[in-house]
C-alpha cells in the first residue's frame, strides 16, 4: 500500500503544500497559484475509484518555531531528497505536528 505524506505550511494563511509518495517527492506548491491540493484530491479519487488501489495519507502541519513566516526558511524539497531527509532538515526550523 502506498503512503502519501502531505506537509502543510502556514495553515492559517496562504498555505504552501508539499507531497511525498512513500519516500519520494511528488509535488509542491501553493493553493492559489499551483492548485496542488486540488490536484492531489483528484489523484486520490483516480487511485480509489478507477485503479481500485488502497493508500493512506499522513497529514503534517509545519509551524515555525519562532514568531516569523515559513518563507523565511528553506521549505521546498530538493528533487533528490527523500522524505526522511526532508523532515529532518525542516525540523530544525519548524515544529512538525502530525494530524
Amino acid at each position: 500500500m502506498k503512503t502519501f505524506t502531505h506537509i502543510e505550511f502556514n495553515s492559517s494563511g496562504e498555505p504552501y503544500d508539499v507531497y511525498f509518495v512513500d519516500d519520494e517527492p511528488l509535488m509542491q506548491g501553493d493553493y492559489y497559484h499551483n492548485k496542488v491540493t486540488d490536484m492531489f484530491e483528484g489523484f486520490k479519487v483516480y487511485l480509489h475509484q478507477v485503479l481500485k488501489e488502497e493508500f493512506r495519507v499522513v497529514e503534517i502541519k509545519a509551524e515555525t518555531k519562532k514568531d516569523d513566516e515559513y518563507y523565511d526558511y528553506d521549505y521546498q524539497y530538493d528533487l533528490n531528497e527523500t522524505l526522511s531527509k526532508y523532515l529532518k532538515r525542516i525540523g530544525k526550523n519548524f515544529d512538525l505536528i502530525q494530524k
